[in-house]
């Protein structure tokens, strides 16, 4: 009798091990179903205000939830459901007195995303590069993005512009 006990271990503890593995995955993917439910599993106490396609992923914008400042999370999706790539922060009133925005980029895939905070009413924000503009508007929260479909680290402030409520173009710099 003993030595059949000992047979039904060496059965059971892998399949318990395996059982118990599944069980896990189950539970990481039921939290980490949609891009929301896993932000969420990070700071349960904000939810994004709103959602972008970005490489190979989204990001979605949430207060952080200390006065004016805002949280991009750069989330992908892999077998165990969607995770958390990046995230950055970006605040009014935070930034160099020369500056109109905060300003946060970050790269992948051969894409940059590009976004802030304005610190003033301004209708657009615009990226001139090689020739080309790209646009950002400024939504209800004073939170504006882009994406751009290369890489870039370095930004001039002579390459930025902003477009101000009553139609007329600044530079976004000072």
């Amino acid at each position: 009798m003993r030595t059949k006990s000992r047979w039904g271990w060496l059965i059971a503890l892998p399949l318990i091990t395996v059982l118990a593995l599944f069980g896990y995955w189950v539970h990481q993917y039921a939290t980490h179903a949609t891009p929301e439910k896993a932000q969420a599993t990070y700071n349960p106490h904000v939810g994004p205000f709103e959602t972008v396609k970005f490489a190979k992923g989204v990001v979605l914008f949430t207060p952080s939830g200390q006065g004016n400042s805002f949280t991009a999370w750069y989330m992908t999706k892999n077998f165990g459901g969607w995770h958390v790539s990046a995230t950055s922060q970006a605040a009014e009133d935070l930034s160099p007195h020369n500056y109109n925005v905060d300003f946060e980029p970050f790269t992948y895939d051969g894409q940059t995303f590009v976004w802030g905070t304005a610190m003033l009413p301004i209708k657009e924000i615009v990226y001139h590069h090689n020739g080309k503009t790209f646009t950002a508007k400024v939504g209800k929260y004073p939170v504006w993005y882009m994406v751009l479909p290369f890489k870039q680290t370095l930004f001039p402030h002579s390459e930025w512009t902003m477009v101000l409520p009553n139609g007329k173009t600044a530079p976004l710099f000072k």
